[in-house]
């Protein structure tokens, strides 16, 4: 059994956050949900905080850093970046409810979730574009047909 190490854990929209000690991920989630008053018997996700990653196995579990930020998201939640929380209660706010918030027209209301939503898919397809990158320049890193210029190591590895 690996060594127990602290985290940190988040409910889905951040405003509750306590620190936890477990050595294995269905620790992390039977403490979680004591800890953020989760009933015991409800399914919950694990996610990093930073980017939305699910942790869906031990093997992942045990290669997270010490006091690694997680979210702990129950079966109707889904993760959002960090500061588009209020963005996104505007997109599920009711359409009669916000234009009165905003002491404005429904079809104003309704502009302002069209554009609340198109900001939150926006910071999604970024976040997905700089992961792809990071991607990409892990594998060029690690390819043996891109290197430092020299045709060396291009040519050892077309031999085989």
């Amino acid at each position: 059994m690996a060594s127990a190490r602290p985290f940190k854990i988040w409910n889905q929209d951040r405003s509750i956050k306590k620190s936890i000690i477990a050595s294995c991920l269905e620790e992390l989630k039977v403490k979680g949900k004591d800890k953020l008053c989760i009933l015991p018997t409800e399914p919950v996700t694990v996610v990093l905080e930073d980017d939305g990653t699910e942790i869906d196995d031990d093997d992942y579990f045990t290669f997270l850093a010490h006091n690694t930020t997680l979210i702990l998201l129950r079966s109707n939640q889904k993760w959002l970046p960090k500061g588009s929380e209020n963005t996104a209660v505007v997109v599920e706010c009711n359409l009669d409810v916000l234009a009165h918030l905003l002491n404005d027209t429904e079809t104003y209301a309704k502009a302002v979730q069209d554009a609340c939503q198109r900001h939150l898919d926006e910071r999604s397809q970024t976040t997905e574009a700089l992961d792809l990158l990071r991607l990409y320049h892990t594998a060029r890193q690690c390819s043996p047909y891109v290197g430092d210029g020299s045709d060396a190591k291009k040519q050892k590895f077309s031999n085989t």
